[in-house]
């Protein structure tokens, strides 16, 4: 719903429960914050959003092959 310009140089999203940020330049992650995780306004923490993977990766793209 924000009228806020389109930022070409990487992409966010938030929600209620939490957020998402794409790397901001070289070296940088992906990374996301979810509430439950977060440790509140006073100490927001990011975190990899590769440590989610094992969790909620599903299995077809875990064990997705590249074909040539």
């Amino acid at each position: 719903m924000s009228q806020r310009p389109h930022n070409m140089a990487y992409y966010s999203l938030q929600g209620t429960k939490g957020c998402y940020e794409a790397p901001r330049g070289l070296g940088d992650d992906h990374k996301i914050w979810p509430e439950s995780m977060g440790g509140g306004l006073n100490s927001p923490q990011w975190h990899p959003l590769s440590e989610f993977y094992d969790e909620f990766m599903p299995e077809r793209y875990k064990n997705a092959r590249c074909y040539r």
